[in-house]
């Protein structure tokens, strides 16, 4: 178990260093949502933000004692207004609900979709905690598959294997 230490002035100057274990720690949740933002969602857009609002109280819900830490990954492809457009991982989930709200379905024009690379910024780009003991999640919300003739782009199956090594669970 890793000791850090917590440094107390008192009042004749003396520095008493206290073990972090001397007070219960809170346990720490961290949740990525990946959103498909392009016009083939027109029709599903508004309840796929409903379900991701819906889980995300959940896990504050039944987590009470717990420190909990959202993100936001929307997506759309190439050509569009953007790619990915990411909220790193906060505790003002109300704020993140405000910017979730804001996603409306355009673009895309193709089947296919840039769900790798929405992965990969959800796996290597927002600022996950490095402890192993925090509980990670990304959760893969869309209706089409990934673009897998875009030569750039970290193909999933390598990104996957990157989130395992991370101890990030992905959820599609």
């Amino acid at each position: 178990m890793r000791m850090t230490f917590i440094y107390l002035a008192l009042v004749a100057g003396l520095i008493v260093p206290l073990s972090q274990s001397a007070y219960a720690q809170k346990p720490v949740v961290e949740v990525a949502f990946v959103l498909d933002t392009t016009g083939s969602m027109s029709g599903l857009i508004e309840n796929a933000k409903r379900k991701i609002w819906s889980i995300a109280t959940s896990i504050v819900d039944t987590n009470p004692a717990a420190e909990v830490r959202m993100a936001l990954v929307a997506y759309r492809d190439i050509g569009d207004e953007y790619v990915t457009r990411k909220f790193d991982l906060t505790t003002d989930i109300q704020g993140l609900y405000a910017e979730l709200l804001k996603f409306r379905a355009q673009g895309g024009g193709d089947w296919a979709e840039s769900v790798n690379e929405a992965l990969d910024v959800a796996v290597t780009k927002l600022n996950w905690t490095q402890d192993t003991n925090v509980k990670k999640i990304i959760f893969l919300v869309g209706d089409a598959p990934p673009h897998m003739d875009y030569q750039q782009d970290r193909k999933y199956p390598d990104v996957l294997k990157d989130a395992k090594a991370r101890g990030i669970i992905v959820n599609a």
